[in-house]
């Protein structure tokens, strides 16, 4: 741009040059792992085998955190019981937990 034009961008275009704005570190952005209910059904019975999970009765108890995740997603159908321990639950796998009998509850 030459010294013509100076006086356009001056009135015109007056943040043309310059820093604007401010990009979060991203150090500074958690990311959430996420499961989804059939994952934990499918996986139910290897997650007891390892000693991730325990039987309580029916009910199928399961610490996510033990697993790495740190919220509890609603995608899929359900059939067993489960008593899961999760940070954050979806509002849609609250629903599904407690359809089928289960409780979820949050740390």
């Amino acid at each position: 741009m030459g010294k013509q034009h100076w006086t356009w961008t001056v009135i015109h275009d007056p943040d043309h040059f310059g820093k604007h704005g401010f990009k979060r570190p991203q150090k500074m952005i958690k990311k959430i792992n996420t499961v989804n209910l059939i994952y934990l059904e499918e996986q139910a019975e290897n997650l007891i085998a390892k000693g991730l999970a325990s039987k309580e009765g029916d009910a199928i108890v399961i610490d996510v955190t033990d697993l790495g995740y740190d919220k509890v997603l609603g995608k899929g159908k359900i059939t067993k019981t489960f008593k899961i321990s999760a940070p954050q639950f979806s509002a849609s796998a609250i629903e599904k937990i407690e359809e089928v009998g289960g409780e979820a509850i949050e740390l």
